[in-house]
């Protein structure tokens, strides 16, 4: 017969009374898990070897890869309050369990909801049950939890990030500019007296303007005015080495 016992006082690691697990079979599980004492975690092993030694499948003897119902808590893990306890995760499949205060009055799911948080301080009812199914072990039923210090500190898993400090003191990447950038003069275009500096840009859509130099006249080829390419560093010589002016006396009437 399975032996329940009220443990010593345990420190709340993770409250799933109140954040019940819903499974893909839509059973939903209400769990706590807490840290306890070396002394309080012995008393909670022994109710699970006599669950093992009573169960035909184990014979006392946990096979290799099971899950035991009584763990170290590791260095480095969860809080440094914990450190040196053993932990337990009992469970239960059949609602919440009843929830008490320190003076035993049962509390409704309202009176206790803020009193089960990381930190807190409680003892809880369980017995030992074995389980063979895709996985092994020995677990712990949960029958009933005790509050006895709501008021407690809560560990560091439960103070949550100051998301104030976080965006107060994080730069901004990414952020979108809305000043024009200063415009960008590129230096002029280094002269080539074998091909020519290169054609200054195309003005505005204006009436072209053909005359050239005395005595010559813009070529059809010209993209601009003759007053652009002397501003822009080209020669009389380069323009009509380049075809881009003709002598008056070139063009056919």
């Amino acid at each position: 017969m399975n032996e329940s016992i009220v443990t010593g006082v345990g420190i709340v690691i993770w409250d799933g009374v109140t954040r019940p697990e819903t499974k893909n079979d839509g059973a939903v599980v209400h769990s706590l898990k807490i840290a306890l004492s070396v002394a309080d975690g012995q008393n909670v092993s022994r109710i699970a070897q006599t669950a093992l030694n009573e169960c035909p499948n184990f014979k006392g003897v946990l096979p290799q890869g099971a899950f035991n119902a009584v763990s170290p808590v590791k260095p480095g893990e969860i809080d440094p309050a914990v450190q040196g306890m053993l932990v337990i995760n009992a469970k239960t499949w059949i609602g919440a369990p009843n929830v008490h205060d320190i003076s035993g009055k049962q509390l409704t799911p309202i009176e206790y909801g803020s009193s089960l948080y990381p930190g807190a301080k409680v003892r809880v009812l369980v017995y030992a049950r074995t389980y063979n199914n895709v996985s092994k072990g020995v677990g712990l039923t949960l029958q009933g939890v005790q509050i006895v210090d709501a008021k407690a500190p809560k560990l560091s898993i439960a103070q949550g990030t100051d998301t104030v400090a976080a965006f107060a003191n994080a730069p901004l990447h990414g952020q979108v500019v809305t000043a024009p950038a200063p415009a960008q003069t590129p230096p002029p275009p280094a002269m080539d007296f074998v091909e020519g500096p290169a054609s200054p840009p195309p003005p505005a859509p204006v009436e072209v303007i053909t005359p050239g130099a005395p005595g010559h006249q813009m070529a059809k080829a010209a993209t601009t005015s003759y007053a652009a390419y002397i501003s822009a560093g080209w020669t009389d010589a380069q323009l009509i080495a380049k075809s881009l002016m003709v002598a008056l006396d070139d063009i056919p009437f």
